[in-house]
């Protein structure tokens, strides 16, 4: 079965362009799965798995046998390409590490220069960032598309980081996105001694970003993130750049298990 894709580049895209498309594309797919599947499993229905045959061995009466069966193959072949595009996104998105880590040398590489000139901006640059803060909540969201060149890649965040902290924004210690609560209003302390840390749930989180990214426009932003076993605590500067948006990177709310 054909799956439909994003119209292609015209000229090479960048891999920040090929991952924004697979990731539509593989929302498409998502959206298309989710429709069949709640076709096969409303009432009367034999569900994904359920037999077609009756006791006797005949084609059930109660349903249209040939549009059930057309239905699971259909949900079947999105289910391969669904695999396929999340095989391609995920080599995507190393490109656009790779990319994202070397546009980060080549900016230091330029600000080199200046920075015997302004103790103001080297200040800015050469700041160690403060360590892993130990009380931090579950991660919260993913970075899944990161722009080469933005503010994210700059200060050191990769495409699959899972955030545990952006900001003043985090979720409670010791719950979960799916169960978190501000009941218990737990305060540890921000990177660089800021103790106004708000425990959230996820969805309030999500709600308040866009507030706290504006408030620390041109201003360091305390952030932690997990990378495999490793917490890292840096610091970002949203700001206007050459891209979209403040950030140069795009988030989504992580999937609790």
């Amino acid at each position: 079965m054909a799956t439909e894709v994003p119209p292609k580049c015209e000229a090479a895209c960048s891999p920040a362009v090929e991952a924004e498309q697979m990731y539509q594309q593989r929302q498409m797919l998502e959206e298309r799965m989710e429709a069949i599947a709640s076709f096969l499993t409303s009432e009367g229905m034999p569900g994904l798995k359920g037999p077609l045959v009756d006791e006797e061995g005949f084609p059930r009466a109660d349903i249209d046998v040939h549009a059930v069966r057309s239905a699971r193959n259909q949900l079947a072949c999105l289910q391969t390409d669904y695999r396929e595009v999340q095989r391609k996104l995920e080599e995507i998105l190393l490109r656009v590490h790779a990319e994202s880590a070397k546009a980060q040398i080549d900016q230091q590489d330029l600000r080199a220069p200046k920075q015997p000139d302004t103790t103001e901006v080297a200040g800015e640059q050469d700041e160690v960032p403060p360590p892993p803060i130990e009380d931090e909540g579950p991660a919260f969201a993913v970075v899944d598309v990161l722009q080469p060149g933005g503010p994210s890649g700059i200060a050191g965040i990769a495409a699959g980081d899972r955030v545990l902290r952006l900001g003043t924004l985090r979720l409670p210690v010791g719950r979960n996105a799916a169960a978190g609560s501000t009941q218990n209003h737990r305060k540890g302390p921000l990177p660089g001694g800021d103790s106004s840390s708000r425990a959230l749930t996820a969805t309030q989180i999500f709600e308040l970003l866009p507030g706290e990214v504006a408030r620390y426009e041109n201003e360091r932003m305390p952030v932690v993130v997990q990378r495999g076993s490793r917490v890292i605590s840096l610091w970002l500067v949203p700001r206007q750049w050459h891209g979209k948006g403040l950030l140069g990177c795009h988030i989504k709310p992580l999937q609790q298990e």
